[in-house]
């Protein structure tokens, strides 16, 4: 159930990384601090990550609920926060990054200046900028005179690069939420904006409110050693991003890349499951067919630099 004085949940899937985790909370102060709920799950850490936060919340007045887990991955782990989110809003932050100055200041109004307009059903929330820690845009600002668009048409189509915020009407994600797979501990976070594209746009906003720092162990680094230790999720991420096209988006590009990395694992599954499931038309089959060589070396390459 939603709970009606608060705004936005800040979810915050957590493994080992209890100092910067503090970092993250301290950014988090906001003018509209009553509006605020932060939840955490922490993904079985080994590190002082429960005392920090059990410290912090005592000093900070903050809304803070933390919940403990054995290790099982960090999909599980956001997936546990989204659940247990009341808020009319939720936005999802890695423990290692933090929010701008003004960022919640500015999640915050755009959410209280929406509320006093009129409700548009086909609109899920909100997508803004992210920066470096040198305050430098990642990727590409969206265009000015955008105000609405769709998460995955924008990256697809619009070829707008680089890591954005989402913000996304709690309800909304719950609904869509993945279930994740038993022993598998990743699925793309994308799978998340993909199905919110599927039925809903979003306001575009060009500022920055959070910013992201690319540690030498954390996962955008080995992404693709990272993802075959899921086969499953992410054979089923890029199974739905290439049954989105011409459903969602048009880029016959990036469906390619997509039926190339569904191709690719499923051959390290050795199953056909997530490429027939969708139950692919004629041009969608020729796409796949077209993908095969592709795929195949990179299996190879896989099971080369992965060490498998």
């Amino acid at each position: 159930m939603q709970n009606s004085n608060k705004l936005l949940s800040i979810c915050i899937p957590t493994y080992n990384r209890g100092n910067r985790l503090i970092g993250l909370l301290e950014s988090a102060n906001s003018t509209f601090e009553n509006n605020i709920e932060i939840i955490i799950v922490d993904d079985g850490s080994t590190d002082k990550t429960r005392d920090l936060v059990k410290e912090f919340s005592c000093t900070s007045g903050m809304c803070i609920k933390y919940i403990y887990q054995e290790n099982m991955g960090r999909s599980h782990a956001l997936n546990r926060a989204i659940l247990a989110t009341t808020s009319e809003y939720t936005v999802i932050m890695d423990s290692d990054d933090i929010f701008t100055r003004d960022g919640i200041d500015i999640i915050i109004s755009k959410i209280l200046t929406l509320k006093k307009g009129k409700e548009e059903k086909d609109i899920a929330g909100f997508i803004f900028l992210c920066s470096d820690f040198s305050c430098s845009i990642i990727g590409d600002k969206f265009p000015e005179n955008l105000f609405v668009g769709n998460i995955l048409k924008l990256v697809s189509d619009f070829q707008i690069s680089g890591d954005k915020k989402e913000v996304i009407k709690s309800n909304v994600i719950k609904d869509i939420l993945y279930i994740p797979y038993t022993n598998e501990k990743r699925m793309a976070t994308s799978i998340i904006w993909n199905r919110v594209s599927s039925r809903f746009n979003v306001y575009v906003v060009n500022k920055v409110v959070s910013m992201k720092d690319y540690s030498k162990d954390g996962m955008s680094n080995n992404i693709d050693c990272i993802r075959l230790q899921s086969p499953k999720s992410s054979a089923k991420y890029y199974g739905e991003l290439f049954n989105y096209h011409n459903r969602v988006y048009s880029s016959y590009k990036y469906a390619f890349r997509a039926a190339i990395n569904l191709i690719r694992y499923s051959i390290h599954l050795k199953s056909l499951f997530f490429i027939l499931k969708h139950n692919p038309d004629y041009k969608k089959k020729m796409l796949l067919f077209a993908s095969i060589p592709l795929s195949v070396l990179l299996a190879i390459k896989d099971k080369i630099f992965c060490k498998l």
